[in-house]
């Protein structure tokens, strides 16, 4: 990718458990350890389970552990909690808001907090829409007033997306650019589109359901305005 540019919109696109919130986890804790403002925008999960999940991936412990109260190393685990303990982490929780409520909620923060250089949205499913046009047009309103926004403000948004069920249909698990909903839309606004996919989860599934051996997650770069794919 040679980097992500200011002004990008940015695209995850997987299926559920392949691992969009621990990636976007990741890149949100390299942007506070570089001093830059972090907003997620989780329309999904509750601002606890987000901290939970930023927790583990900062201290090295578990999730489940963290979960039931316990971890390997105190210490660590401590130094992540002063780490998250930081302005420059902002969470809302908010769920099924509209399109307008998201936007004008998003430049308030913004204007308030001109830190930030990182906004993550999770995911586009949970914004709700007005229902008075097309599906495939209103998603493509999202992306697009999306992009505006990563524009004006020289920032990165970073927006999640299901990918279809027909994914699970075929031998070849892997994304690609048509298994998004609504892809026309996500191609044309998106700067980068990132597909994930995790080879021990649908190993474990025609087994005993059990990932016993984890493996490497794969990002697939499947649209890249700047560059290769692949």
């Amino acid at each position: 990718l040679d980097g992500i540019d200011d002004g990008d919109l940015i695209v995850i696109a997987a299926r559920p458990s392949m691992g969009k919130t621990s990636l976007i986890a990741s890149i949100a804790l390299e942007s506070i350890k570089k001093g830059h403002g972090v907003l997620i925008e989780s329309l999904e999960m509750p601002a606890d389970k987000i901290m939970r999940r930023l927790l583990s991936v900062h201290s090295e412990e578990y999730l489940s552990d963290i979960k039931n109260g316990l971890v390997k190393n105190l210490q660590r685990f401590n130094d992540s909690i002063q780490f998250l303990d930081t302005k420059n982490l902002i969470i809302h929780d908010e769920t099924y808001p509209t399109l307008y409520k998201l936007q004008a909620r998003i430049r308030k923060t913004l204007r308030k907090n001109p830190k930030i250089k990182n906004i993550f949205i999770d995911h586009t499913g949970k914004i709700q829409l007005e229902g008075k046009t097309r599906e495939d047009i209103e998603i493509g309103h999202i992306t697009n007033t999306l992009k505006k926004i990563a524009r004006e403000y020289g920032i990165r948004v970073f927006l999640l997306q299901q990918l279809n069920r027909g994914v699970e249909s075929r031998e070849n698990k892997r994304p690609t650019l048509s298994d998004i909903k609504n892809s026309g839309n996500v191609e044309e606004d998106a700067d980068i589109v990132l597909g994930l996919y995790r080879h021990s989860y649908y190993k474990a599934k025609e087994s005993n359901g059990f990932e016993n051996d984890l493996e490497d997650a794969e990002i697939i770069v499947l649209k890249n305005r700047d560059g290769a794919l692949g």
